[in-house]
């Protein structure tokens, strides 16, 4: 899928700012809700998920689908500096990060380490 289509999807031409897009997001969102639409709820809400996908790729919250094209939208136009174009690799675990057994009393005795000057915490016993 295009980054245009997105675009499309809210009905927004290419170059809208990020401010139109939430603006847009909101309004559809709105009108499409589910909740909003009862009795109609089968109906709405396949609308209501395509509404939602668009707006998250175009704010940079979600990857934009497996063969989106990369025009000059994807590349900044249309979304809020510093946004992400994808996902962020997820982080490794560790044994060093807390991914080993008792990394919860590990937590606890550096936490108590941490405010062993304080006096309510020391009263606390914590």
């Amino acid at each position: 899928m295009s980054i245009g289509e997105y675009y499309k999807r809210l009905d927004l031409p290419e170059t809208a700012s990020p401010d139109e897009i939430k603006r847009a997001y909101r309004r559809l969102r709105a009108k499409y809700h589910p909740d909003l639409n009862k009795g109609r709820e089968a109906s709405v809400e396949p609308v209501f998920k395509r509404i939602q996908e668009a707006f998250e790729v175009l704010t940079g919250t979600r990857a934009a689908a497996p063969g989106a094209s990369t025009g000059a939208a994807a590349q900044g136009r249309g979304r809020p500096a510093g946004a992400r174009q994808g996902h962020a690799a997820p982080a490794q675990s560790h044994p060093q990060n807390g991914a080993q057994k008792g990394s919860q009393a590990g937590a606890q005795a550096h936490s108590r380490d941490a405010y062993a000057g304080h006096s309510a915490w020391a009263a606390a016993g914590r």
